[in-house]
C-alpha cells in the first residue's frame, strides 16, 4: 500500500512541476504615420514601424522602391527608407505601401 502511495506521491509531483507551454505573441504592426503628403520633387521618405514578426512590403505603384530595411523576430522599431521618383505629370498620384509582418499587415 504504501508502494502505491509513493508512486501517486510521486506522480503528482512530476505532474505539478511541468510547465505549460507559453502560447506565442500573435503577430503585430503598427506605424507612426498613415499618410504622406508630399512634393513634386523626387526624394526619400522613411517609414517608422514596429513589428515583432518578420516583415516585407507591398507597394501599389512603380514609382516608389524601398531602399533599405532590416527584419527581426521579436517586436521592435523599425525605419523604412522608400525612394519616391519625381512626379514630372505634376497631378495628383496616389500610391499604398502595406507592411506584412506575418500574419498581420497595415497599410
Amino acid at each position: 500500500m504504501k508502494k502505491y502511495l509513493y508512486v501517486i506521491a510521486t506522480l503528482m509531483f512530476v505532474v505539478g512541476c511541468h510547465k505549460p507551454t507559453p502560447s506565442p505573441e500573435a503577430d503585430r504592426v503598427e506605424s507612426v504615420a498613415t499618410k504622406y503628403e508630399l512634393s513634386y520633387e523626387a526624394q526619400t521618405i522613411e517609414l517608422k514601424f514596429d513589428t515583432n514578426a518578420e516583415y516585407s512590403f507591398e507597394i501599389s505603384d512603380s514609382w516608389i522602391t524601398h531602399v533599405e530595411g532590416s527584419r527581426s523576430q521579436s517586436m521592435k522599431s523599425y525605419t523604412a527608407r522608400f525612394m519616391v521618383e519625381e512626379n514630372v505629370a505634376k497631378q495628383e498620384r496616389v500610391a499604398y505601401i502595406h507592411i506584412l509582418a506575418g500574419e498581420a499587415q497595415h497599410t
